[in-house]
């Protein structure tokens, strides 16, 4: 994508965007980003620039141990709006999902997670 990164997998999709892992092939440690593809319809691109400004919002106050995503870069590529971002671990969702999760979290997860939402 925009002769920067190298699509590894599809990560996600919904309503107004898809998410694709990525290398960043100018980082010579080739990190691993996360990219999320806007579609080109009025109302997610309406949507995406909110969440553009708001994060570069975000940017300017975070501090390292603010629990929020890291918001790398942007970009448009052949009309479609991009926002990169650091790629972190498996959600939530996924975790309580998984065969591991239906039969319940281990207490240290479950400490994990309170303390960040707290």
């Amino acid at each position: 994508i925009s002769y920067r990164y190298k699509v590894v997998s599809i990560v996600g999709s919904g309503g107004c965007a898809n998410a694709v892992e990525c290398v960043d092939c100018s980082d010579r440690a080739a990190a691993r980003v996360v990219i999320k593809v806007v579609r080109r319809e009025e109302g997610c691109e309406a949507q995406s620039q909110i969440e553009l400004q708001n994060f570069e919002l975000i940017q300017k106050f975070k501090t390292s141990r603010t629990p929020v995503v890291q918001f790398l870069d942007n970009f448009e590529f052949r009309g479609h709006m991009c926002l990169v971002f650091e790629r972190l671990g498996r959600s939530l969702c996924h975790v309580i999902d998984s065969p591991r999760g239906k039969n319940g979290m281990p207490v240290g997860w479950v400490k994990a997670v309170a303390a960040q939402l707290l």
